[in-house]
C-alpha cells in the first residue's frame, strides 16, 4: 500500500468532503423538484404566463386535493382569473367553484364565468332593490352563491345572458322569490340547508314532478324562468295554455261572478231560487268579488246592498223572493259565495287540490289581477301545487323542473315535456 503524507491525508479528506457535499446538494435539488406540489407547479406555470399550461394542469388534474388546494387560494384565485379568459377560464372555474371556501372569491368567479353579479351591483340591479324588493338585501352566503352557481351551469348560455343581478333578503329558512323580468334581475330567498329539498311543505304534493329536486337550484331557475317568459313570451301562447285548459276570467267583478257561478256544479240550497232571487244572489257575489270579501261575517252587507238594489225586477214591478234574512242564510252557504271566500290569491287556493262541486277550477292569480281558470286535467302528473297559480306560473316551474330534473326533463307529463323542447328551450 502506498503510503501518504499528513499533507495528502488532509487533501484527500477535504476532496472527499466536497464529493459529499456535492452529492448532498444534488439530492437535495432534486428532491425539491420532486416535492413540489401541484399548487407550487400551477403558480410557476402562472408567474411564467403559461396560459396553454395552466389550463392543462387544471383540468388534468385528477386529485381534488389538489383543486381544493387552488380554490382555497383566494390570491390564486384572483390572479387565475385574470390571467385566462374566456373558454378557458370558464372550463377552470367549473372544476374548481364547488372547493372555493370565500363567498367573495366565489361572487368574482360567478362575474367572470357568467357575468351576473351577485347583490345589488350594476345600475338596474339598484333599481330592482330599490322599486321592486321593499326590505334589507343580504350578503350572500358561501351556500347561497354555490347553488347559484350550480343552477346558471345548467342553463342555455343565451338564457344566462339575459340574467343582470340576482340578490337575496334572507339566507336562513327563505323559500321564495321575485322577479324584474325587465330589469333580467331576481331575488331569491333560500336556506342555509345545502340539501334541502322541494317537498310536501313547499309548493308540492308527493309524486310531483318538482318534488325532491334541489330546492335551492329550483328557486333560482324558477325566476330566471320569468325573465325568459317576459311579456307573456311562453306563457301566453296558446298552445301553452292548452295543456292545462287555463281561460284567463279578467277581474271584472261581474264578468268573474258570472264565471263562477257557471261552474259550479251545484250550490246546495234548500229550495230552488225564482228568477229574482237568482239576480240578487249574483249581484251579491259581484259586490263580494268588488269589495274583496274575505270573511263570511261580511257576507251581509254585500247581500243587503245587492237585496235593495234589485227588489224591483226590470218591469218595475216588485220582485218574487224571500226577505233578506233568509237569502243571507241561502247564500252564505252557497257554493258560489264559499267559493269566493277561498279564491283570493292572499289564501293561497292552488295549494288546496281540487276545489268540489266545480267543474272548472278558478281564482285570483295575484292581488288585484286576473283569475284564471283551468281544466281538472292539470291535476294529472302535474308539476307542483305552486304551477297552478296562473299560466306564469306554470312556465316559470316548467322551466326549472326540466332543466335541474336528471336527466333532462325527467318526470314532467310528455305534453309539457314535447312542448318544451318544440320551443327550443332546452338547447345549450
Amino acid at each position: 500500500m502506498e503510503k501518504t503524507t499528513k499533507t495528502d491525508q488532509i487533501l484527500e479528506k477535504k476532496s472527499d468532503d466536497m464529493e459529499n457535499t456535492s452529492l448532498s446538494t444534488t439530492d437535495e435539488e432534486e428532491d425539491e423538484v420532486f416535492e413540489k406540489s401541484f399548487e407550487t407547479r400551477l403558480n410557476d406555470a402562472m408567474t411564467a404566463y403559461e396560459r396553454p399550461l395552466t389550463y392543462k394542469m387544471i383540468q388534468g388534474a385528477s386529485d381534488e386535493a389538489d383543486l381544493r388546494a387552488i380554490a382555497t387560494n383566494s390570491a390564486m384565485m384572483h390572479e387565475l382569473m385574470k390571467l385566462l379568459k374566456g373558454n378557458m377560464l370558464h372550463r377552470c372555474l367549473d372544476r374548481l367553484y364547488v372547493h372555493v371556501d370565500d363567498v367573495d372569491v366565489l361572487k368574482a368567479c360567478i362575474k367572470a364565468r357568467f357575468d351576473v353579479n351577485l347583490g345589488a351591483t350594476s345600475k338596474k340591479g339598484k333599481e330592482f332593490k330599490a322599486k321592486a324588493l321593499g326590505g334589507t338585501e343580504e350578503a350572500w352566503t358561501l351556500v347561497g352563491a354555490q347553488g347559484v352557481y350550480r343552477s346558471l351551469l345548467l342553463l342555455p348560455k343565451v338564457h344566462v345572458d339575459k340574467v343582470n343581478d340576482i340578490l337575496t333578503q334572507n339566507t336562513v329558512d327563505g323559500s321564495s322569490g321575485v322577479a324584474r323580468p325587465s330589469l333580467g334581475c331576481i331575488n331569491v330567498n333560500y336556506s342555509a340547508d345545502p340539501n334541502r329539498l322541494v317537498s310536501s311543505t313547499n309548493y308540492c304534493d308527493t309524486g310531483d314532478a318538482q318534488c325532491n329536486l334541489r330546492l335551492l337550484d329550483t328557486l333560482v331557475i324558477h325566476e330566471i324562468g320569468h325573465i325568459i317568459d317576459k311579456g307573456q313570451k311562453y306563457s301566453g301562447r296558446s298552445d301553452f295554455r292548452k295543456i292545462s285548459g287555463w281561460k284567463d276570467e279578467g277581474k271584472e267583478p261581474a264578468k268573474v261572478a258570472k264565471a263562477i257561478e257557471g261552474y259550479a256544479c251545484t250550490h246546495g240550497y234548500t229550495q230552488p231560487l225564482t228568477q229574482d232571487e237568482r239576480a240578487i244572489r249574483l249581484k251579491g257575489a259581484e259586490f263580494m268579488i268588488e269589495k274583496k270579501v274575505i270573511k263570511e261575517s261580511d257576507i251581509g252587507d254585500q247581500v243587503s246592498r245587492a237585496f235593495h238594489d234589485l227588489k224591483k225586477n226590470p218591469t218595475g214591478e216588485v220582485g218574487v223572493y224571500r226577505n233578506l234574512a233568509d237569502l243571507t242564510t241561502e247564500f252564505k252557504s252557497s257554493k258560489l259565495y264559499t267559493h269566493i271566500l277561498h279564491s283570493w290569491a292572499e289564501k293561497f287556493p292552488w295549494n288546496n287540490g281540487k276545489q268540489s262541486c266545480m267543474s272548472r277550477q278558478i281564482h285570483e292569480s295575484y292581488p288585484g289581477k286576473s283569475w284564471y281558470s283551468f281544466a281538472h286535467t292539470a291535476f294529472d302528473n302535474k308539476i307542483s301545487k305552486y304551477q297552478l297559480r296562473d299560466p306564469g306560473e306554470e312556465f316559470a316551474e316548467l322551466y326549472a323542473t326540466y332543466h335541474v330534473a336528471t336527466p333532462k326533463g325527467d318526470g314532467l307529463k310528455a305534453e309539457h315535456k314535447a312542448w318544451f323542447e318544440k320551443m327550443g328551450l332546452h338547447k345549450k
